[in-house]
Order: C-alpha cells, then structure tokens, then sequence
C-alpha cells in the first residue's frame, strides 16, 4: 500500500498564460504551489482537477482506493508522507521529491497544454515502476 502512495506523492505545478515568459513562469509557480498544497493536505480531488486525464486516471486508480479503504495507521503514514512534498525548479523544468522511511525519492513534472488550460503531467513509470 505504501508503494503505492510513493507513486502519488512523487508527482508537481504551474499555470501558463501564454503572456510571456514572466507570467508564463508565474502561472506555473501558482499551479505548483496549488498542486502541492492538495498533496499535503490529501485532497485527492484537488490535485486529479490540477493534473492532466492520463496523470488522473493513475492516480484514481493507484491511490483512490488506498485513502478510502487503508486502515488509520496506514492513512497517518500517507499524511506523514505527504506533508513533505517539496517540489523546486523553473519553468518547465520541476522536480518534487518527499521523504519515505527516511528515504528521499523524486519525480519529474511536466506541464502540458497552454494558457489557462495548463496541466501537470506525471509520468506513468511514476505511478507503474518496473
């Protein structure tokens, strides 16, 4: 179960314009912020609205049944998790990472779409590992 949540957590956020670099970046940066402020806060719902149809069906899949069906110590371990979401860099190039059993992990995030239309988009290998 808590492989699976690594999956979840691993994922991004920014929004696009379309105005220029400048807000460009700044509407990336709020889409982040959004992003992993639902994380943190284990609103599924939230972050499936932020993240494009291929990144939300993973995370329905790998994740919806783990929050609704996980007894209280794994759900405690998921928030404990989730609270450390920290996702850096710029433009379009973002990386989040957490921490698991003392472990850091990382994953990319990749913006798609334009404009208001921007989304997050987490590779499946994220959520599907080998």
């Amino acid at each position: 179960m808590m492989k699976k949540f690594s999956l979840f957590i691993i994922p991004v956020l920014l929004f696009f314009t379309g105005c220029g670099a400048n807000k460009a970046t700044q509407t990336q940066d709020e889409l982040i912020s959004k992003f992993q402020e639902s994380i943190q806060n284990m609103d599924l719902e939230g972050v499936k609205k932020l993240c494009d149809k291929d990144t939300q069906s993973y995370i329905k899949s790998t994740f919806g049944l783990l929050l609704k069906l996980g007894n209280q110590t794994e759900l405690n371990t998921i928030k404990d998790v989730a609270k450390t979401l920290v996702c850096e860099g710029e433009n379009d190039e973002r990386t989040c990472s957490f921490v698991e059993k003392g472990q850091k992990k990382t994953f990319k995030v990749q913006f798609v779409g334009e404009g208001s239309e921007q989304l997050i988009k987490i590779d499946k290998e994220f959520f599907l590992p080998e």
